[in-house]
Formats: structure tokens, sequence, C-alpha cells
């Protein structure tokens, strides 16, 4: 199966830090639960 309709160009969720080193686990959490806060239920895709 193809996903057809993206990724969009800097559409996603990373763990990389500019300056190369790892966030805390808690830190980790936080940034996901806000990414995951932006998308819509109903698309599926970030909210604009």
């Amino acid at each position: 199966m193809a996903w057809v309709s993206g990724p969009g160009a800097g559409y996603g969720f990373t763990t990389r830090r500019f300056d190369q080193q790892w966030e805390s686990r808690e830190e980790l959490e936080k940034g996901i639960r806000s990414f995951l806060a932006e998308i819509d239920p109903t698309t599926g895709y970030l909210s604009d």
C-alpha cells in the first residue's frame, strides 16, 4: 500500500534536536502529547 497523500514537507514529529542531544523522557512525552493534540480527529491531519 502506498501513501499517496503525503507526507507533506515539514509534516510530522521528530525526536531530534538541533544540537543532536536527546530530550528527557518527560520532555519527549510532553512533545508527543502536544503534537497529537494538533491532529484533527476527523481528518487525521494537523489542524490549520
